[in-house]
């Protein structure tokens, strides 16, 4: 229903006197905006109806604190845009002498906006991997590795996975759907597999299940460096590391 109101609305054509702007006489109110701060705004990644009374006595309960708070209708949603998601991203095989903050934001700012990077992951005994906190946007695939090359022309390959990820699709990578809900699956275009269960932090390389939590590529590192600019080509790219070790 909401693609077809948002492909109706593609196709309008305005005429003269709805192409002009409305404005509005009176400025924001400063008490509106009090007696909505504490709203809760939310977008579901799920590619399913869900039941919207279910969802809210959840909430509620889940929300409301004795008598002290309530949830109340506030500003209107239409106007409010859910493009970003936090997440605690992992990075696995990175040579430990890289293991620092500075190269953690490197990495992290080719993935989204890195909120911080936590620094006990590698401070720990027999450290495996760096721990960032990034806002990812939740329209694009999710990239599963990238080359870190360093100011020595070094280059290798380290893998991603993700903290507590969503339904995502084996097939397009993106959050919100699985591969029955895929557009590429459904206009039946000759797609391979290039994301996997391997990406959930926790999980092994090979699932059970079909769709969203199914059996994946195991394929965590491209095979070389020229099957990688075909195959990898959306999710992956150079991180140039700016210092010498």
């Amino acid at each position: 229903m909401e693609h077809t109101i948002v492909d109706n609305l593609k196709n309008l054509q305005l005429t003269k006197e709805e192409e002009e702007d409305i404005f509005i006489s009176s400025n924001s109110s400063p008490d509106l905006l009090e007696e909505c701060a504490l709203s809760l705004f939310g977008k579901l990644l799920v590619d399913r109806n869900q039941n919207q009374r279910a969802l809210k006595n959840t909430l509620r309960s889940t929300w409301k604190m004795g008598s002290d708070l309530q949830i109340v209708e506030g500003l209107s949603s239409a106007n409010l845009v859910f493009t970003h998601a936090p997440f605690w991203v992992q990075i696995w095989n990175l040579p430990f002498e890289y293991m620092t903050e500075e190269v953690g934001r490197d990495i992290g700012g080719k993935i989204g906006k890195v909120i911080e990077v936590d620094k006990r992951s590698w401070q720990a005994d027999q450290a495996k991997f760096m721990r960032v906190r990034i806002d990812l946007p939740i329209e694009k695939p999710l990239r599963r590795g990238g080359y870190v090359t360093n100011m020595d022309g070094e280059r290798c390959w380290v893998s991603f996975k993700y903290k507590r990820l969503p339904t995502f699709c084996f097939t397009c990578g993106k959050i919100g759907h699985d591969e029955k809900h895929c557009d590429m699956v459904m206009e039946k275009q000759p797609t391979e597999r290039q994301y996997g269960e391997w990406l959930r932090v926790g999980s092994n390389s090979k699932g059970t299940n079909k769709g969203s939590r199914g059996s994946g590529s195991g394929s965590h590192e491209p095979k070389n460096s020229g099957e990688s600019g075909k195959k990898y080509q959306a999710t992956t790219g150079e991180i140039v590391v700016p210092f010498k070790v």
